[in-house]
């Protein structure tokens, strides 16, 4: 059994873990992990597990907590949890990781672990006994081993009526390079005032630079522009493999009533196709919630994924006590994880 943790000092270090562990996606990566170090969301690492031939790779944030000599994990904003390939990994072999893993955590005083799980993996088997694995809500993706008609019929019929209209009106979406990204944070921004989102969605300049960085290429922006010319509604697509993903997107407040990001999801869905991908992944709602924004989602595709969150408590005297202060100030959310962080 070998563990090693590596930070994003050593950004070759974490790809070659990454490449060992074998598939992962760019939530994982390096750099997506440099840009929440400089939000300050936490101290990036990478604990890498090697046994019996496999690696499984955890990129974790690491969160000093107040008051104490101690610390605990978080994940990235999207979908991470352990990297590699689980298939074929047997009880015994997971049970040795993930001890090895808790071995490492502990010894470094880290109270506890929480982990935005991704819905296109199974990780939940290698995690059996790690903690548990809590049911969060669910995502919605679009089969594109389907043909394109039988896709294009699975939307619902308001999004087909809206779609048609838009193209007869003039409206196209476009990819753009990166130098057009201002477009994008003006839309993405006036969305997310629009809909009086928390301040953790919003970002710095550089976070969404760095996004559409070409010598990355992972993630891809689209615009789509009104018959004018005027940008109506932008979003950002990770393109992973034969995996596409909806990642963030923006909509201006004047063509609410024209809702151009239907447009925007139909064009970037037939672009996968032409590319041979097979699966676009829209996400769900916030939190996971089954929310409006998951209903809007609901109405491109009938594929559905378990959206679960991993939670293990390493520390379960420190935690129940970090808990115990808390309570003393304020009552606690009981589904809040962990519960002494509660907002």
């Amino acid at each position: 059994m070998d563990i090693d943790v590596v930070t994003t000092a050593n950004p070759a270090a974490w790809a070659a873990a990454l490449e060992r562990a074998g598939w992962h996606d760019f939530y994982h990566e390096c750099w997506y992990h440099q840009l929440a170090e400089q939000r300050g969301e936490g101290r990036a690492e990478l604990v890498v597990v090697a046994h019996a031939g496999r690696t499984v790779a955890v990129p974790l944030l690491m969160r000093p907590i107040p008051g104490t000599q101690l610390q605990d994990a978080t994940s990235v904003y999207g979908y991470a949890g352990p990297a590699g390939v689980f298939e074929g990994l047997d009880t015994e072999a997971c049970a040795s990781m993930t001890a090895a893993l808790r071995e490492r955590l502990v010894a470094a005083r880290t109270v506890c672990l929480f982990s935005r799980l991704h819905p296109l993996r199974d990780q939940a088997a290698f995690l059996a006994g790690a903690g548990k694995v809590v049911h969060a809500g669910t995502t919605v993706s679009i089969d594109l081993g389907l043909p394109s008609e039988q896709q294009w019929s699975a939307y619902r019929a308001d999004n087909r009526n809206r779609i048609n209209r838009l193209r007869r009106e003039g409206y196209v979406c476009r990819r753009h390079d990166g130098a057009d990204v201002g477009t994008f944070i003006e839309l993405y921004e006036s969305t997310m005032r629009r809909v009086s989102a928390k301040a953790y969605y919003v970002f710095p300049r550089e976070y969404y630079e760095t996004l559409v960085d070409p010598q990355r290429g992972d993630l891809e922006l689209w615009i789509v522009t009104d018959p004018e010319g005027v940008p109506a509604a932008a979003g950002l697509f990770s393109v992973r493999g034969d995996i596409v993903q909806y990642h963030l997107s923006g909509a201006g407040d004047a063509y609410r009533k024209q809702a151009p990001t239907t447009l925007l999801l139909d064009e970037v869905r037939r672009s996968a196709n032409e590319r041979g991908a097979t699966r676009l992944h829209l996400g769900g709602g916030l939190g996971g919630g089954e929310d409006s924004l998951f209903a809007f989602k609901s109405g491109f595709g009938d594929g559905r994924h378990a959206f679960c969150v991993w939670q293990w408590i390493l520390d379960p005297a420190s935690y129940r006590e970090l808990e115990g202060r808390r309570l003393q100030r304020e009552p606690t959310p009981g589904s809040f994880f962990p519960s002494y962080r509660a907002p």
